[in-house]
């Protein structure tokens, strides 16, 4: 397996060999850019030879394509640190030339099993592009720093029962305290909610959509909100689930 640093001075080499870089551009909000298969990814296990992720390149360009599992909430600046944790999953390949018009298919294998059996576990799929391209004008190669793209990366041990939204839903509880909405996720999955209303009103979730296994999260809520509590969860493929209606407790 090829050392971080290795692959980071691989990088800087092919970004000081390609001039000066122009305009961040991110080319997965691109709909002619890079393709992603998924927003999320889920790694059973039961996957005994690992799992694969396909992207397509649907340019013109070349991209080198730098790809790794980091721990969820951790970015990649602390990831570079020598004291920082190492991630049970490796991806193969971690670097490689990403040519015009092609498809990757990577493929992610864990290295160790040193997770929880009785609950899911999170990480990140961190996929990072660098475009390359010439200046119409000079005809000098010209660099486009992609921005990192993070897709969720959920470990589901093969001991738990198939993932179920249906059955998911029933071990949610919510109510309210004071003008706070609460929720139990008493299921072994990671519950992400697509929407999630008291009535008419919409709760405010900004980056706290996501409730982990056997926990809780809370909400604040309009002192005006009444009625119905109303929500849709994500599902696997990363689409919104079915609208459910239960009064909260």
């Amino acid at each position: 397996m090829i050392c971080r640093h290795i692959l980071n001075a691989l990088v800087l080499a092919f970004v000081t060999a390609i001039s000066v870089p122009a305009q961040a551009k991110n080319p997965y909000q691109d709909s002619e850019g890079v393709t992603l298969t998924n927003t999320r990814v889920i790694y059973t296990g039961s996957a005994r030879n690992g799992i694969t992720y396909t992207l397509e390149n649907n340019t013109p360009r070349l991209y080198l394509l730098q790809s790794r599992v980091l721990r969820y909430g951790e970015s990649t600046s602390e990831d570079e640190s020598p004291h920082a944790k190492k991630v049970p999953f490796i991806v193969l390949p971690p670097l490689t030339r990403f040519e015009p018009g092609n498809a990757i298919t990577l493929r992610i294998r864990q290295t160790q099993n040193s997770l929880p059996q009785d609950r899911e576990s999170i990480f990140l799929l961190a996929l990072n592009a660098i475009p390359a391209q010439k200046d119409s004008n000079t005809q000098q190669p010209l660099l486009q720093m992609s921005t990192q793209n993070n897709l969720k990366l959920f470990y589901r041990p093969g001991a738990l029962p198939p993932m179920d939204e249906a059955k998911v839903t029933e071990q949610l509880r919510f109510w309210r305290r004071g003008n706070m909405l609460t929720v139990l996720n008493s299921a072994p999955f990671y519950v992400t909610f697509s929407s999630l209303y008291v009535g008419k009103t919409a709760i405010d979730q900004k980056n706290t959509r996501m409730v982990a296994p056997f926990s809780e999260q809370s909400w604040p809520l309009p002192a005006s909100s009444r009625g119905d509590v109303r929500w849709q969860l994500l599902t696997d493929q990363g689409r919104p689930g079915k609208m459910v209606t239960r009064p909260a407790g």
